[in-house]
């Protein structure tokens, strides 16, 4: 979208690095239907990301649509990073003679079909969490409904070094905005922070 609106730089790409914040871009409320997605890999090697789909007319958000795993027939986006592969020929994790374990980072490259879109439900997240994000998903999106494009480019989501967005406590503009689905702030910023994306096209 070429119109101008707040020109303030957008920091959502496929694989975000640095800790920072993501601000609006110069754009604006042309009408018509624009793509955005923000994805990154985590500290455990999955790759999380959502790719949405943005209606505008008159500056005005009409619709936003998940279509993570069926744009670009699955393999529109990519996210390249290092995976941690331990060394486990021997029948446990190998230690080298500094006594750290035998790595190698192999490179890896996920299309959009297979990113996450919620974490599975381990640790601290259970597979109630996980239904919480899915059973509210389409009220999130209903949520852009009727919102400015300038309003919503203008919300700050602060993540950090590999690209995750901080929990609520430490995304407090983000957490006002009311675009935030209980136990999903994750979820929820990738959701966000795609938007914006899309926006500033």
């Amino acid at each position: 979208m070429k119109k101008i609106f707040k020109g303030i730089a957008i920091l959502a790409a496929t694989a975000a690095v640095g800790t920072g914040v993501a601000f609006a871009a110069g754009c604006g409320g042309t009408d018509g239907e624009y793509i955005g997605h923000y994805a990154y890999a985590n500290e455990y090697n999955a790759a999380y990301g959502m790719i949405v789909k943005v209606t505008v007319k008159n500056n005005i958000i009409e619709k936003v649509e998940d279509v993570t795993h069926t744009y670009g027939n699955g393999e529109a986006f990519s996210v390249t990073y290092k995976k941690v592969v331990i060394d486990w020929t021997q029948g446990g994790p190998q230690r080298d003679e500094h006594g750290g374990w035998l790595r190698t980072d192999e490179e890896v490259t996920t299309f959009n079909k297979d990113w996450h879109s919620v974490s599975a439900p381990t640790g601290n997240w259970t597979e109630d969490d996980k239904l919480n994000w899915l059973n509210k998903e389409n009220w999130l999106l209903q949520q852009y409904e009727g919102m400015s494009v300038s309003d919503v480019m203008d919300i700050k989501v602060y993540y950090d070094e590999n690209g995750e967005p901080y929990g609520k406590d430490d995304n407090t503009d983000f957490a006002a905005s009311g675009l935030i689905i209980s136990n999903s702030t994750q979820g929820s910023g990738r959701l966000l922070l795609a938007v914006q994306d899309a926006l500033s096209k």
